[in-house]
């Protein structure tokens, strides 16, 4: 058997998990959104993983402390990576919560922004393919981007 594409029948939610779970199509995704200037998209992705995974551990303080980074980073007028969201959930996420709103509101605004940056970015990941995977024989670990 030949070459098969690592991500046929996938949807574009199950081929960027997928992508975001690699490490290695993680990287070079990551540089493929550099090319099309868009990687602020992906770092606020994994910045909102590490908010999530402290709310859910029930590590609270560190939480609001990722939370304000978060802010400062994505959020704020003058911030250095404005991502492209809602006005409502950019206004949901520059609120300022308690350990009582962060497992409920706080984290379903998060999960909503993350909803609407994969949607920005399902261009992007409908046209990356990675290459050298093969289903079949042996599996190559080099793995480069290419634009159908």
């Amino acid at each position: 058997m030949g070459k098969a594409n690592v991500f046929e029948g996938l949807s574009i939610r199950e081929k960027f998990s997928l992508i975001m779970k690699d490490g290695l199509l993680h990287e070079n995704f990551f540089g493929y959104c550099e090319k099309h200037f868009c990687q602020d998209n992906l770092m606020f992705i994994e910045d909102t993983d590490l908010v999530m995974n402290h709310i859910q551990s029930g590590n609270f303080q560190d939480a609001l402390k990722k939370h304000t980074e978060l802010r400062n980073k994505y959020l704020d007028d003058d911030s250095e990576w404005p991502i492209n969201i809602s006005a409502r959930l950019i206004f949901e996420l520059k609120k300022e919560h308690s350990e009582e709103s962060l497992p409920t509101t706080y984290q379903q605004s998060l999960v909503e922004a993350r909803e609407e940056i994969i949607a920005n970015l399902s261009d992007l990941i409908i046209i990356y393919e990675p290459e050298g995977n093969t289903v079949s024989g042996e599996e190559s670990s080099a793995c480069a981007c290419t634009i159908l």
